[in-house]
């Protein structure tokens, strides 16, 4: 070990801690002595400590076999200490004060030391590690919400896919549909205007029959007012031929006035064909033209 004395031109060893030294030194102590409950009640300074213990260890050599039991728990606050007063930062030796201290518990356990079990691990110890293992489970549970949220990520993305493929399929539909109700639009447009035109021709058909109608029934009454004619005229030259000439230039006037009737009321009619026939021709070339147009989209 080496000499104390070779520290003392140190700058200000305090800045080291007086927390660290405890937490190096008294495992050492206790260790060596077997008496974990064996402090002094005052505080000395860690040089003297250093030397009583170095008067400690020359004492005890060869005092029961556990040396070589307890030297590899010595060297390591042995190398602790070393490494602290060559290199005196205040983090690093805190730092190195905890590791040592853990690895006095561990070791003592290991070794079967029945001193093991009062070794207690301090309150600054346990609650580092408590935090330390909620650190690890707040890791894990954050590393699991974010695999999941990703997951969800890729999920909704793939929906987002899907809709829009989903919505130009909608709308490709909408404007299908929407060319097919303007068509059936201009349709229902036609079928009104050809609604018109039968109803136009409807009533030219029905002036048609009721001209045939009323002129049928003017000659009606004309055979009437003719056989009174004829009847009165006979009454009169029953024995004469002039009666007879004038009967049958009556029946004469008559036929004639039947087929000029008749004559007029087929040409009214034939126009009334041709009128139909017109329209209906134009229906269907309109028809045609839709139909041609659609098969063009």
């Amino acid at each position: 070990m080496k000499n104390p004395n070779t520290f003392s031109h140190m700058e200000s060893p305090e800045h080291i801690g007086l927390t660290v030294t405890k937490a190096i030194l008294e495992p050492i102590e206790t260790a060596i002595n077997h008496t974990p409950d064996a402090r002094p009640a005052t505080r000395q300074p860690w040089q003297d400590r250093l030397a009583e213990l170095a008067h400690l260890a020359s004492a005890s050599l060869g005092a029961d076999s556990r040396d070589s039991n307890a030297g590899p728990f010595i060297h390591q606050h042995l190398d602790a200490i070393e490494a602290i007063l060559c290199d005196p930062q205040p983090e690093l030796a805190q730092e190195e004060a905890h590791s040592v201290r853990r690895r006095s518990f561990r070791t003592k356990s290991l070794l079967g030391d029945p001193d093991a079990a009062d070794l207690k691990e301090p309150g600054w110890l346990a609650k580092s590690r408590n935090e330390e293992r909620k650190r690890e489970e707040l890791s894990c549970q954050l590393t699991t919400l974010l695999e999941e949220v990703t997951s969800l990520n890729q999920e909704l993305q793939q929906r987002h896919i899907e809709s829009v493929e989903i919505r130009e399929v909608y709308e490709d539909r909408c404007r299908g549909l929407t060319r097919t109700v303007a068509e059936l639009e201009d349709e229902v447009s036609e079928l009104r205007s050809d609604l018109l035109e039968d109803a136009v021709e409807l009533e030219g058909i029905q002036g048609t029959v009721h001209g045939l109608q009323h002129w049928i029934e003017g000659m009606q009454e004309e055979q009437k007012r003719a056989r009174a004619a004829k009847d009165l005229i006979r009454r009169k030259n029953k024995r004469g031929w002039g009666g007879r000439k004038h009967y049958d230039e009556i029946g004469e006037t008559e036929g004639e006035i039947v087929l000029d009737g008749l004559s007029a009321w087929m040409r009214g009619w034939k126009d009334v064909q041709d009128g139909f026939q017109v329209r209906a021709r134009g229906r269907r070339t309109r028809r045609e033209q839709r139909e041609r147009q659609l098969l063009k989209t």
